[in-house]
């Protein structure tokens, strides 16, 4: 009967896949980006990052690298790497800014491939939500607005000093004393 109930606890303690708020927005995004990646590398040649860094030109243009990465919350070297093959490949110009910092734009060419990916992208959230009711998109969107400005109390949780770890001693006995000879002498 005690095995029961400590089996029973632990099951009970298990982080439930269907309903863990994290691994299912995980999954979403795993699912929706890798998709996404696969469907503009193939139509488009260009991966969700170039996306993402094209749409915020197209909203901000002459928008700096640092504000990019701000914006849509990347590591500024990934950034810059895009931006990099986006001005090689002739999608966006780059003209000298204040010190350090590009002013950033889409090219003409830059501005076409965008059109042509926000409309594969805006067919894909349409394809996303087709089971929900109009209200229940808007109901959605609010929520996830709402988790994403709750996101900034994890990195207060990271912040916080750890719990003191207990010190595991290795095990004493004829295995403990075999570290460091040869194995041929055991």
């Amino acid at each position: 009967m005690a095995a029961d109930k400590t089996a029973s606890k632990k099951h009970s303690e298990e982080i439930d896949l269907e309903s863990f708020v994290p691994a299912l927005l995980t999954l979403i995004s795993n699912r929706v980006t890798n998709s996404a990646s696969a469907t503009y590398r193939r139509r488009f040649d260009i991966g969700v990052l170039d996306f993402r860094v094209m749409v915020m030109l197209s909203i901000e243009p002459g928008a700096s690298g640092a504000r990019i990465a701000e914006v849509i919350d990347l590591d500024k070297a990934a950034v810059s790497r895009t931006l990099n093959s986006l001005h090689r490949r002739g999608l966006i110009t780059a003209a000298p800014g204040h010190g350090r910092a590009r002013i950033l734009a889409l090219t003409a060419a830059g501005e076409a491939v965008y059109g042509r990916v926000r409309q594969v992208a805006m067919e894909r959230e349409r394809r996303l939500l087709a089971d929900l009711s109009v209200e229940d998109r808007e109901i959605l969107r609010e929520l996830l607005r709402r988790v994403l400005a709750a996101t900034p109390r994890l990195t207060e949780l990271a912040k916080e000093p750890a719990p003191l770890k207990t010190r595991r001693r290795a095990p004493r006995g004829r295995g403990s004393r075999l570290v460091g000879r040869d194995p041929g002498r055991a």
